[in-house]
């Protein structure tokens, strides 16, 4: 999955009130793991990641095309890391969500086990910084992989010929509520809900 950028907020005085901005840019996703949030604890569990860390890079702090939208894990381990020039040189980097589409690059998925593979060495680089092989994440793409061929099995069967049609829509109605709560779910609670909170 490559992010598009479409928010155009207005510069900030704080990198974290860029926030509600990026949830909606990285479609409610960890840009590095991909979770969702409605998988993951909600927008508490999500932080604003610096993708060239703030300590080496101060001036981007708050620059929003180098702010991701990051799961507190894949967050927590990146941290300040980043490739030295040599490193850079050799092809070892942090893949680039905003610019391409790690998962079709630099990653394989085992559609059998949800495990991740590097295929290239920014792939390697990334997956060594921020775990994304890590057993949390293979159970849950594995769940997702489980009820996607589910899901898939049931399309099929309600393309038989001789269902009724009034049940065919209702069973493809709970099939859309159920791509929407567990496939691809719709944000827990929107910003406006967590007032008087703070976020990361």
């Amino acid at each position: 999955m490559q992010f598009q950028r479409k928010e155009k907020p207005l510069r900030q005085k704080k990198y974290q009130n860029y926030k509600s901005y990026l949830r909606k840019d990285f479609l409610y996703r960890c840009a590095y793991c991909l979770i969702h949030e409605g998988h993951y604890g909600g927008l508490r569990n999500f932080h604003v990641d610096h993708f060239r860390p703030k300590k080496k890079y101060p001036r981007l702090a708050l620059a929003y095309a180098n702010l991701y939208y990051a799961c507190g894990l894949c967050n927590t381990f990146k941290g300040d890391a980043w490739p030295s020039a040599k490193e850079i040189e050799a092809g070892f980097r942090f893949v680039d969500p905003s610019a391409e589409n790690p998962y079709e690059i630099h990653f394989q998925l085992n559609e059998t086990d949800g495990s991740l593979r590097a295929l290239t060495d920014a792939g390697r680089y990334s997956s060594a910084h921020l775990l994304l092989d890590r057993e949390q994440l293979r159970k849950h793409r594995q769940r997702q992989i489980e009820k996607r061929a589910k899901w898939n099995e049931v399309s099929e069967l309600l393309n038989a010929p001789s269902l009724d049609l009034e049940w065919v829509a209702r069973a493809r109605a709970v099939m859309a509520e159920i791509e929407r709560e567990y496939l691809d779910p719709a944000p827990p609670y929107e910003v406006e809900d967590l007032k008087g909170t703070t976020t990361q």
